[in-house]
């Protein structure tokens, strides 16, 4: 999940090594000074939530420029064996599903480093 590579970055001063090895050279590298600088900067983090998606693994595509979209080696569909994930909205792009946001929610809590969580 990209918000977990997003969220260590700032947590450890590095980017995490999955992630590492699945964008590369692109991904550019912290100093030792970034990295300190950036390691546990973090006050506050927002979440915008609109939609949610499913999600499936792939395989890197060889042809593909790379991409958040392509780095994640996921396939992410609105719909499950033909069933959407919610109701579509007015845009082609946002079903709604209100559980995605307690998942988020309990996804982010769970995560190494633990945050105090206010809704």
């Amino acid at each position: 999940m990209l918000l977990n590579e997003l969220l260590t970055s700032t947590m450890d001063g590095e980017y995490p090594e999955s992630m590492r090895s699945l964008v590369g050279t692109p991904l550019p590298k912290f100093t030792k000074e970034q990295s300190d600088l950036v390691k546990g900067s973090y006050e506050f983090f927002g979440l915008n939530y609109y939609t949610a998606q499913y999600a499936a693994h792939t395989t890197k595509p060889t042809n593909a420029k790379p991409s958040v979209f392509t780095d994640s080696l996921a396939n992410l569909t609105f719909e499950n064996a033909g069933k959407p994930i919610g109701p579509r909205a007015a845009s082609f792009w946002l079903y709604i599903y209100p559980r995605g946001i307690y998942e988020l929610l309990v996804y982010t809590k769970n995560l190494q480093q633990p945050f105090n969580l206010h809704y």
